[in-house]
């Protein structure tokens, strides 16, 4: 297996495209950390005179919505990415964010998430197909690093940033100070090039590639069920814990300090290490922090546990994004890149399903850490699959 890093040592785009794309990305990247992390608890506290399980109830189907609408709407971003472009994708995911944080602005919650599902599939699925289709400039692997080194000192800026405009202003200044940024990073998105065109996708041709990539389908899932339930069951927990939401912006500002160092010197180590072996010790953190978390629940525990999470993030992904993005170029891009997409939608509906039937039940929301836990461990099932069957 490669490495994330000399993955994307591909065929790829000019200097200048990739300019401005690193541009739009990090103008986007916070963004993203600035309106959304911290979304779970604001919503929350929007209902905050409602008994709690319903609260709950409601910020669990509404992070339910997204991953439904990108699963349909898979075939149709790329698609368009066919016939029209990346530029025109990257355009589109882009204003579908900004028409998404202005009817949260007015609380149009529910439409919101559906737009919300339209720009992640429009903007992420040109991101990945910008990648993998791309020219052989042996800088990239550089590039891209101090892409995913900037974009971690953005978040760790941005949820204590947002946590105090929520905490200090009042709420629509916050959502302005969001519309305008994002109506901002449209800009570079215009001076991006048109890739060439590749071949279009079905709901067919996705399930063929299910049979036959099922290794594959547990790592995706394994990632993006964690991830999600990291992104919306975790802020949410930090609620019963922390006293208010710039604590909470502080706490993961404070987390992510650590991360920086090690993203900055995590991909070179693995291009000269055994990539298994750092697989293997990433999965089993991720295992430990999630159980930390059940066991020990007071912030010191959190702020501990957390670090490990944050610190054995790249660790987790990076096995996984370096297996996508290998495969994606050895076979049919759209076709795999658009399996690959899916799966991760498909296992946000299953865990945010297993939320919403934790919450009914009435049961801990400390039991959806159990969850996040065993989805952790997929990679390693995939693993001993492969392994087995040589």
């Amino acid at each position: 297996m490669h490495s994330f890093y000399s993955l994307l040592n591909l065929p790829h785009h000019t200097h200048k495209s990739l300019s401005w794309l690193y541009g739009a990305s990090v103008f986007r990247t916070f963004v993203a950390g600035f309106a959304f992390t911290l979304l779970p608890v604001v919503l929350y506290q929007s209902r905050s005179n409602e008994p709690i399980r319903d609260t709950l109830l409601f910020v669990a189907l509404m992070y339910l919505i997204a991953p439904v609408v990108k699963l349909f709407l898979t075939p149709l971003v790329f698609n368009v990415c066919s016939v029209y472009g990346l530029r025109v994708s990257f355009i589109l995911g882009q204003i579908f964010l900004t028409l998404c944080l202005i009817l949260l602005r007015f609380e149009h919650i529910t439409l919101a998430f559906v737009l919300l599902g339209f720009a992640t599939s429009f903007w992420w699925i040109a991101y990945h197909i910008f990648f993998v289709e791309g020219g052989n400039l042996k800088s990239v692997g550089k590039d891209i690093g101090l892409l995913e080194a900037l974009s971690l000192i953005i978040g760790m800026i941005t949820p204590v940033l947002s946590g105090f405009v929520i905490q200090t202003v009042h709420a629509n200044t916050f959502w302005n100070i969001s519309i305008t940024l994002s109506l901002l990073t449209i800009i570079p998105t215009l001076f991006l090039e048109n890739s060439e065109k590749l071949s279009h996708v079905t709901f067919k041709d996705i399930y063929n590639e299910f049979k036959i990539n099922k290794h594959d389908f547990l790592m995706f899932s394994g990632l993006s069920s964690e991830s999600y339930l990291y992104s919306t069951v975790w802020p949410i927990a930090l609620i019963f814990v922390l006293d208010d939401i710039f604590s909470i912006g502080l706490f993961f500002t404070a987390i992510t300090l650590g991360a920086i160092l090690i993203n900055f010197f995590l991909g070179k180590y693995i291009d000269s290490h055994p990539k298994e072996r750092i697989e293997k010790l990433g999965v089993l953190t991720f295992f430990v922090s999630w159980i930390g978390k059940v066991l020990l629940q007071n912030p010191v525990s959190f702020y501990f546990f957390e670090t490990m999470h944050r610190i054995a993030q790249p660790l987790f992904s990076m096995p996984a994004d370096a297996t996508g993005y290998a495969n994606a170029h050895n076979k049919n891009t759209s076709r795999y890149l658009a399996f690959r997409q899916s799966s991760m939608h498909l296992s946000a509906i299953v865990v945010m399903l297993i939320f919403v039937i934790v919450l009914y039940f009435d049961l801990p929301i400390w039991s959806m850490f159990i969850v996040a836990a065993g989805v952790s461990l997929l990679p390693l099932a995939m693993r001993g699959k492969v392994t087995s069957n040589k």
